[in-house]
């Protein structure tokens, strides 16, 4: 009776850290708890995350989770929250997980927003993160994201040991994070912000407010010099086009309609932007090289 009591022990304790999150879970913070997303090393008394009433993108009794980073350095000088509790570890992979979506509200400054996860402890891991940031702009109000959870989406971005594929590291996380970063940083970036987190999702299906439809429009040619043209599909009858650079500022703004739209890039800067097609239903991104 001891062995078989042993090995239920093993078994049933045993295999908890593994495929912990389920599709359609969802952090909304109703029950006035930061539910386990904090920054550091945890939330010391005085600073760190917070519960804020009312304040959800539903209004009056609404709850989110507010954090703002100060920039600089320490703690929390980084736009960055974790959860490395056992509702958000596990297989993502096996789940069907395909993405991440929550609502955001930034302040103060623009957000460039990635997901990353970890494999491992702190003596031995893998770190992936998302590699096209999502912009948000301070001062809009509330925005949906959604941020696919597709292998060729992410790149590793720190490793000492670990040695994990993409792939393996979505098959056994251990720490979920959504920070802040033009660039492959697990950190996030020193940046006064304030953020505001709510209905932080895991889900297997795509909605119509996605970005992840590749295909939606095209930019040609890509890279480019002087001019590039933006190409929409016929779905898109009506949208506008904003441009950022790698530091999350808008360069271009423009409206579009049908067919084909040329721009004259001859003055931008050598470098990465990303462009950004907003319609009445969707959000699209697409990364392009301006040589």
């Amino acid at each position: 009776m001891r062995i078989i009591a042993v090995f239920l022990y093993v078994f049933l304790f045993g295999s908890m850290g593994y495929a912990q999150v389920m599709s359609g879970q969802m952090d909304d913070f109703q029950d006035g708890t930061v539910q386990g997303w904090i920054i550091g090393n945890g939330n010391p008394s005085g600073f760190g995350t917070s519960v804020v009433s009312n304040a959800g993108p539903n209004g009056m009794g609404d709850y989110a989770l507010d954090y703002s980073s100060t920039g600089g350095g320490g703690i929390s000088s980084r736009m960055v929250v974790f959860n490395q509790t056992l509702k958000w570890q596990g297989n993502y992979l096996e789940q069907d997980i395909e993405l991440i979506r929550f609502d955001v509200k930034a302040e103060v400054n623009n957000l460039n927003l990635k997901i990353a996860f970890q494999r491992g402890t702190n003596d031995n891991f893998t770190r992936i993160a998302t590699i096209d940031p999502i912009v948000v702009d301070a001062g809009t109000g509330w925005t949906s994201v959604e941020i696919p959870l597709a292998i060729d989406n992410f790149e590793i971005v720190d490793n000492y040991l670990g040695n994990y594929s993409i792939s393996e590291v979505l098959e056994n996380v251990s720490v979920m994070r959504i920070l802040s970063s033009t660039s492959s940083l697990w950190l996030g970036e020193s940046i006064a912000a304030n953020m505001q987190l709510d209905n932080i999702t895991a889900t297997t299906s795509l909605s119509t407010n996605t970005f992840k439809t590749n295909d939606a429009f095209e930019i040609l040619p890509n890279p480019a010099s002087s001019k590039m043209t933006i190409a929409l599909n016929e779905g898109i009858t009506k949208s506008k086009a904003v441009v950022y650079d790698v530091l999350g500022k808008k360069i271009y703004e423009k409206e579009l309609h049908t067919g084909k739209t040329q721009i004259d890039i001859s003055n931008w800067n050598t470098g990465v932007y990303l462009v950004r097609i907003i319609t009445d239903n969707k959000t699209l991104t697409k990364r392009f090289v301006k040589q």
